[in-house]
C-alpha cells in the first residue's frame, strides 16, 4: 500500500543517517591510527601458485621460491591388487560370451568382441533379437570351427592378445602369423586389425615374402577368390621370390618356408626367366632336398593327413589344400621338368 511505501522510504532515510554517523566515526578513528603508526613492510602471502607440467599447483611458504614441498595428488589405492588388473582373456573372470574354435572353447566378454568385431557384433544382435521376439533364452556364444580355415585356428589366440589389448599400437606379431591374422581380421571384419597386420606386412614385405606365401597356400582353397588385398600380397611375394631366390635360400627360416610351398606355386616360380640363380644347380639342390625331406617320417604322416581331407574325412571349409595324393605326386614329377638340364652342371647330372 502506499502507506506501506512511505514507511520504508522513512526506514530508508533514518538506515541512511546512521550510516552516516558511523561511517565518521570510522574516518575518525583512521586519522587517529595512522597519527600513531609506523609503515609496514609489505605482508608476504602465505603461499603461491606456480605451473607444474601446464597445470597449477600451490607452493606453501614464499612466492620468491623458498624450499617447501609441493602439494601431490596421488591414487592412494592398492596398486598390486587383482581389481586393478586389466580383463584377460586367459583367465575368463566376469565372462558373458563363449568362443568355440576346433576343440578349444574360449570365456570372454561380449562387449570387448562386438567392439572390436562386426562378425561378433552381427552375430550378437541377431541372438538379442531372437530372444525378444521369441522369449526363448539363445546361446550366448559362436562356434568358429568352421567359420575360420583350419590353418587360421592356431592364431585365434594372437587376435584374442589383440582385441584385450590395452594400446594395439603397440601390438606385434611375429611373420609366421602375420598374414594368418589378416585373413581373420579379414572374416571376423576387425578393421584394426586388418589395418595393424597390413602395416606390418607392409613394412617386412621385402624381407618375409616365402613366409607370405606359404601362410597364403595354408588357408587357400583352389578355385576360390580371396579378395583383391590377398590376391595382391599373393602375386608380389611370388614376383619378389622369383628376384630373390637364391637370396631367400640362404635364410633358414625362409628355405623352410619355400620348402613347404605346393608344387603348382613352385613350379610357378622356377620356370620364370628373372629366376635369380647363381647356377641352375642351385635349383637342382633345392629340389633334391625337398625330395628327401618328403620322404621322411614326419612328411609321410602329413601326407596320409591329406589323404584324409581329400577323402572327405574334413570339411573343405577348413581351408586346407584338397588336392589329393596322386595329383601332387604329379606335380612334383613336373617340377623336375623346371630344371634346365643343358645348363646343370656334369656333377649334379651324374647325381
Amino acid at each position: 500500500s502506499r502507506c506501506a511505501h512511505v514507511g520504508r522510504a522513512c526506514a530508508a532515510d533514518s538506515m541512511d543517517e546512521s550510516l552516516l554517523s558511523a561511517a565518521a566515526v570510522v574516518s575518525s578513528d583512521e586519522e587517529d591510527f595512522h597519527d600513531n603508526s609506523v609503515p609496514r613492510s609489505p605482508r608476504q602471502p602465505s603461499f603461491a601458485l606456480v605451473t607444474v607440467n601446464g597445470g597449477i599447483t600451490s607452493n606453501p611458504g614464499s612466492a620468491s621460491g623458498s624450499s617447501s614441498a609441493r602439494l601431490g595428488l596421488q591414487f592412494s589405492g592398492n596398486l598390486s591388487g587383482a581389481s586393478q588388473n586389466a580383463l584377460c582373456w586367459r583367465e575368463g573372470r566376469f565372462s558373458d560370451w563363449w568362443v568355440k574354435v576346433g576343440e578349444t572353447t574360449y570365456n570372454l566378454h561380449a562387449f570387448l568382441l562386438a567392439r572390436a568385431s562386426l562378425f561378433f557384433e552381427s552375430h550378437m544382435s541377431m541372438a538379442t533379437q531372437a530372444q525378444a521376439e521369441s522369449g526363448v533364452p539363445q546361446t550366448r556364444g559362436s562356434d568358429l570351427t568352421e567359420v575360420l580355415p583350419l590353418s587360421c585356428h592356431s592364431a585365434f589366440e594372437d587376435t584374442l592378445d589383440f582385441i584385450y589389448s590395452e594400446n594395439q599400437a603397440t601390438f606385434n606379431a611375429p611373420a609366421s602369423k602375420a598374414l594368418l591374422l589378416l585373413k581373420i581380421a579379414d572374416i571376423l571384419g576387425i578393421s584394426s586389425l586388418f589395418d595393424a597386420m597390413g602395416r606390418l606386412i607392409t613394412a617386412a614385405f621385402s624381407e618375409t615374402a616365402p613366409l607370405l606365401l606359404e601362410q597364403y597356400c595354408r588357408f587357400h582353397i583352389p578355385g576360390t577368390d580371396d579378395g583383391a588385398a590377398l590376391r595382391q600380397i599373393r602375386d608380389g611375394a611370388v614376383e619378389l621370390v622369383v628376384r630373390k631366390f637364391q637370396p631367400f635360400l640362404a635364410n633358414p627360416e625362409m628355405r623352410t618356408a619355400l620348402m613347404r610351398l605346393p608344387s603348382s606355386v613352385l613350379a610357378e616360380i622356377l620356370e620364370a626367366d628373372e629366376l635369380l640363380v647363381a647356377n641352375e644347380d642351385t635349383v637342382f639342390d633345392f629340389l633334391a632336398a625337398r625330395a628327401e625331406e618328403a620322404r621322411s617320417p614326419a612328411a609321410e604322416l602329413a601326407t596320409s593327413s591329406s589323404e584324409g581331407v581329400a577323402a572327405g574325412l574334413a570339411s573343405p571349409s577348413c581351408g586346407c589344400r584338397t588336392s589329393s595324393a596322386p595329383a601332387e605326386a604329379v606335380g612334383e614329377e613336373l617340377l623336375w621338368h623346371r630344371v634346365r638340364w643343358a645348363h646343370l652342371s656334369s656333377a649334379s647330372f651324374a647325381q
